[in-house]
């Protein structure tokens, strides 16, 4: 699980110090119950959580693209290379907290069944 927060906690943090797309604003991470240990009611309201992340972090990537055209020419290579790296972290983190919902719920069935 500790991991599992690197991974998600790294590439935020690299995004919110980057000047590049200031105005645009990175969705805070949620958390994942416990499939082990949660009830339905819990399970359907961490699904909630992830689901609205993921509309917030797709609005995030929406917005660093328009940024990125709109500065279109004037980008130096390095905000370019910065927008990819940005874009992809974004990308990571949302697999990787789909992933981490997916397999709670596999959890939460394996303990329900």
């Amino acid at each position: 699980m500790k991991m599992i927060w690197q991974i998600l906690l790294t590439p935020v943090a690299a995004l919110m110090l980057s000047s590049v797309h200031a105005e645009c604003a990175i969705p805070e991470v949620v958390s994942v119950p416990d499939g082990e240990i949660a009830g339905e009611e819990e399970m359907v309201a961490g699904q909630k959580r992830v689901k609205q992340y993921m509309a917030n972090m797709q609005a995030y990537l929406d917005c660093i693209d328009a940024e990125s055209t709109a500065n279109g020419e004037k980008q130096t290579d390095e905000q370019r290379v910065a927008h990819v790296q940005m874009y992809n972290a974004g990308v990571d983190a949302m697999e990787s907290l789909a992933a981490q919902f997916n397999d709670q719920v596999k959890a939460y069935k394996a303990s329900n069944n």
